[in-house]
């Protein structure tokens, strides 16, 4: 679940980032959770839109990129399965940045 959470993450910020600009993919140890984030170059979302983009089928007003609004959803639901969270916000120096927040500690996944 956790590698589909990432793969769409990346989807998501190929369909947003300038032709020519790289994607970054990062992960670090924050005491005993890791963070992944993944950071485009895009318009970034306005900020009224962001805790709506988790939500299934939602997509931010004026996209014109493919997509079904699922892709964020699924991240959402994957980590928190696992005891984490998804966070989504602007990057300060522009473009969106997208994180799941894990705890290090296996076996914390939930039923569905």
């Amino acid at each position: 679940m956790i590698e589909r959470a990432v793969d769409n993450l990346l989807r998501n910020a190929q369909r947003f980032n300038p032709l020519g600009q790289a994607i970054e993919l990062k992960a670090q140890r924050l005491g005993e959770r890791i963070l992944i984030s993944v950071r485009d170059h895009g318009p970034g979302v306005e900020a009224e839109h962001l805790a709506q983009l988790g939500e299934p089928f939602y997509r931010a007003p004026g996209q014109s990129a493919q997509g079904h609004g699922l892709g964020l959803a699924i991240a959402r639901r994957a980590a928190e399965r696992h005891g984490g969270n998804l966070i989504l916000a602007n990057h300060a120096e522009g473009g969106f940045i997208a994180s799941i927040e894990l705890p290090l500690e296996p076996g914390v996944v939930t039923a569905a």
